[in-house]
């Protein structure tokens, strides 16, 4: 089985997972579950986006890691005592690129469109817009949603989903060097013509 193949069947198990090493110790983070989210960032605003602008600290890690208040603070003991700024720097590197889902994007190939009229969406900016949008245009449950598909999975789904280009959409097609310096010279032929 390839790599990419191996981290998409882990990630639909719900066993993938990076390993993080603080001090003495390692620790493995899973994709997380939304529900594993609205914990972790329950304490300050929740505004988990879809783009990952979300900030991560040690607190954060901690309720990611453990959902016991106890395993949490001495967590965050073992964490303050013995790991250095560098291993926690690298830890929430770690742990940001698999709960966004990072890797399982890169193992796959998505296809990509453009167009030349952007249209502006509003919503997606917490917890529940993202999953009432995921409910939606993945036609699951709440109690998936929530806790049944991890949530990088879910964004996958949602990428990757059949769907029919519209308006003035177009899949962009990688090409060679010349055919896109082709393309460019049509279009430019094509706004002089216009003039």
């Amino acid at each position: 089985m390839s790599k990419s193949a191996n981290i998409v069947a882990k990630s639909l198990l719900n066993t993938h997972h990076v390993s993080v090493k603080l001090g003495m110790m390692r620790f493995r983070v899973y994709q997380p579950f939304v529900k594993d989210l609205a914990r972790a960032f329950a304490k300050g605003e929740i505004n988990i986006s879809m783009s990952g602008k979300q900030e991560y600290s040690i607190e954060t890690i901690s309720r990611l890691l453990f959902k016991r208040s106890w395993s949490q603070k001495l967590f965050l003991w073992y964490a303050r005592r013995y790991a250095t700024y560098e291993e926690i720097s690298a830890a929430t590197m770690k742990i940001v690129d698999i709960v966004s889902g990072k890797d399982l994007f890169d193992s796959v190939k998505i296809d990509k469109t453009r167009r030349e009229k952007v249209s502006e969406t509003v919503g997606n900016n917490t917890i529940t817009g993202i999953i009432a949008t995921m409910m939606e245009q993945l036609n699951i449950s709440y109690k998936e949603a929530f806790r049944g598909i991890n949530y990088p999975t879910m964004l996958l789904m949602m990428a990757d989903k059949v769907r029919t280009l519209v308006g003035d959409e177009q899949k962009i097609i990688r090409g060679s060097g010349a055919e896109m310096a082709r393309r460019r010279g049509n279009k430019k032929r094509g706004d002089k013509e216009q003039q």
